[in-house]
């Protein structure tokens, strides 16, 4: 039987072998301002009674920021938070005021894409002015 005492200094170096560093997670390029625009206003056009005439206004008012540790599909992906507010019509045919939003973005070559929307904590936390 070896001594304990002999397993220890080969177990620690096993801990400290070159490159065991910590995972750096390269960011993949964010989405322009005009791709973050194209994808939540396709984004509303599904969501939105009678889009586009009730939508009346709308900005994109912070973003994009990279969320980290998103979960989509099982997995841990990266992913960007856009802020935007618009006012529109609900279904009485009254509009609501201007209200913020947010949505995780992924970007796919030329066009970012609307993965899932954001809980209203977070919108309350990371977007200005809320």
């Amino acid at each position: 039987m070896i001594p304990v005492r002999m397993l220890l200094p080969i177990a620690l170096a096993a801990c400290a072998t070159p490159g065991s560093g910590p995972t750096v997670v390269q960011l993949a390029e964010a989405p322009t301002l005009d791709q973050s625009e194209r994808a939540v206003l396709s984004y509303l056009s599904r969501a939105l009674k009678d889009h586009p005439d009730s939508l009346k206004q709308f900005k994109i008012t912070y973003g994009p920021m990279p969320i980290r540790d998103l979960v989509i599909r099982g997995g841990n992906e990266q992913a960007w938070l856009v802020c935007f507010e618009y006012n529109a019509e609900n279904i009485f045919g009254v509009y609501t005021g201007l209200r913020t939003y947010g949505v995780a973005l992924q970007r796919y070559g030329n066009e970012a894409t609307v993965v899932s929307s954001v809980s209203g904590i977070v919108v309350n936390n990371q977007c200005p002015n809320n």
